[in-house]
Formats: C-alpha cells, structure tokens, sequence
C-alpha cells in the first residue's frame, strides 16, 4: 500500500514542478529483521542496497502525536550514521525521505472519506464511519488502524485488507492528505530533496 501511495505522490509533486521528463518508479520495500541488528544498521544496510537509487523512503510510524520523538529517536541517528559511513567511503544512498505518519499509516488512509465510502461501496455518514468532522482532527485518532478495521468490519466483513489498502492507495485524493500535518511535513522534506537532485524547480514565491 505504501509504495504504490508514495509513487503516486511524487509523480504528484513532478508533475507540477519538474524540470524535465521524470519516470517515477514503484518504490522498492526492503524488510529487515530490526530486533536482530537493530534500527540504525538496518538504515545503513538499506542505504548500501539503494546506492545507485536516488531515493531513501524511510518510514516510521510517530506512534505519538507529533512526529518530532521519532525523528529524534530513531530517523535523525540513522541519517548521521548513513552519513557518516559516506565519510569513511562507504557507497551508499544518502538522499533520505522520512515517512512518518501521525499515530499509524492507516490516518492517511482515513484522510480521504469519499475514496474509503467508493473502495467498501457504501455511501454511510462521517458520523456513522465513526471519524472526525475535520481531516486534520484524523491524526488525533490514537488508534487508525483499529479504526480502519472496525469500519470494514462494520461495513464490508471478510473483505481482504490487503485489497482494501492498495485500492484506497490508488484512489485517494492527495488534496485531502494536505490537511494532515505530518503529511505536510513528508512533502516539504520530498520537495526539497528532489530540489537539491535538481529534478524540480524551486518554488516561485511572488
């Protein structure tokens, strides 16, 4: 699901802004087993195996409400320690994009109501969806994923959620995902990025 929402959303900001023709990939996922070599040699594996790439996705859930603990737990270490073996001549990817949604991936998901109501093919109210009036209050729900899973089952029980993540990936309106902050976050951080790649233009500010 991640994947196919990522590519979509950075074809979104080259289309707008690209300097010339860019192809834009289905990102790669790269599992490794975190509890066996911890989290920072995990991002320096995954950042040797990306050389030659010219992008890093790295996600984290916040499981908190900002995204600030796990930048400074875990994404912030794990990018000097990438940079740092650069140093020491290591070829590896250091072009990093942190993913970090509020909470879970699933409040991105959320963010677009009318995606979820086409996806389930039903047409229930906010209210009875059991989500907030307002997209930005999605990242005050402790628990998106539970939440996700209570309106399929609510709704469309023995539905495959793996079907139901990659249909909404596909279908969601990236406007809505503006509202969220962490969201807002991952497109300022992309954006300049792809910037200092030179695959953008910088934007004009009038």
């Amino acid at each position: 699901m991640l994947p196919l929402l990522i590519q979509s959303i950075v074809q979104s900001v080259v289309n707008e802004r690209a300097r010339y023709a860019v192809e834009v990939y289905t990102p790669l996922i790269l599992n490794a087993n975190v509890c066996t070599i911890g989290y920072i040699n995990c991002v320096v594996e995954a950042a040797t195996f990306a050389h030659g790439y010219d992008l890093l996705f790295l996600h984290h859930d916040a499981d908190h409400s900002t995204t600030a603990k796990a930048l400074r737990q875990y994404i912030r270490p794990a990018c000097k320690r990438v940079a740092d073996e650069k140093e020491r001549g290591r070829k590896l990817c250091t072009d990093i994009v942190p993913v970090i949604p509020i909470r879970e991936t699933e409040a991105w998901l959320l963010a677009d109501q009318k995606a979820l109501r086409s996806v389930l093919g039903i047409s229930a109210s906010t209210e009875n969806l059991g989500l907030p009036d307002h997209i930005h209050e999605i990242e005050s729900i402790l628990d998106p994923k539970q939440r996700l899973q209570q309106i399929v089952q609510q709704f469309r029980e023995g539905m495959d959620l793996k079907d139901l993540y990659e249909d909404l990936a596909a279908k969601i309106d990236l406007q809505n995902l503006q509202g969220l902050k962490a969201y807002r976050e991952f497109i300022e951080t992309l954006s300049a990025t792809l910037q200092t790649l030179g695959m953008i233009a910088c934007p004009i500010v009038s």
